[in-house]
């Protein structure tokens, strides 16, 4: 009789539980690496502890200490130290621009990074680009956005 009871009342919670499990929702990313995932009541996945988003066709690994990716945006705010690794020199805009002459540039104000066959766009307040490592790093607000790619049910 008890063990009846025990898996009426299983059967009774699992669907419930099952019903309020949040939909996971993965960013349109070829490859991630991470200490933790978890994801927030919105609805967003929480990547953090050395994050590195790697897009290996268009020669792009993005170094992160945290990003959230929100599938209602499709969109990922980066946190912390934020460095890019690029195997070429992507389009950038921004207000300011200048070169040091030792293959240094200097980017300033409404930043934007361009990479991508399928259009994937870094937006920061600041960016410094080293042309003998290849190597970004970008500072203030950044957040990485995915122009073309809809977000994966």
């Amino acid at each position: 009789m008890k063990a009846l009871f025990l898996v009426a009342l299983v059967a009774a919670v699992v669907p419930v539980a099952a019903a309020q499990a949040p939909t996971v929702v993965p960013p349109p990313i070829e490859q991630t690496k991470q200490w933790r995932i978890s994801m927030t009541a919105g609805g967003a996945m929480v990547l953090s502890g050395d994050v590195e988003l790697s897009f290996g066709a268009d020669g792009v690994t993005i170094h992160a200490d945290e990003g959230e990716y929100r599938p209602s945006t499709n969109d990922m705010p980066l946190r912390g130290k934020v460095s890019v690794s690029v195997s070429s020199l992507p389009t950038m805009k921004a207000a300011l621009i200048a070169s040091s002459g030792t293959g240094m540039m200097m980017y300033r104000g409404d930043v934007s990074v361009v990479f991508g066959t399928k259009k994937k766009i870094i937006h920061a307040d600041e960016a410094d680009y080293d042309g003998t490592t290849k190597a970004l790093q970008l500072r203030g607000n950044v957040r990485l956005e995915f122009v073309n790619d809809a977000p994966q049910k």
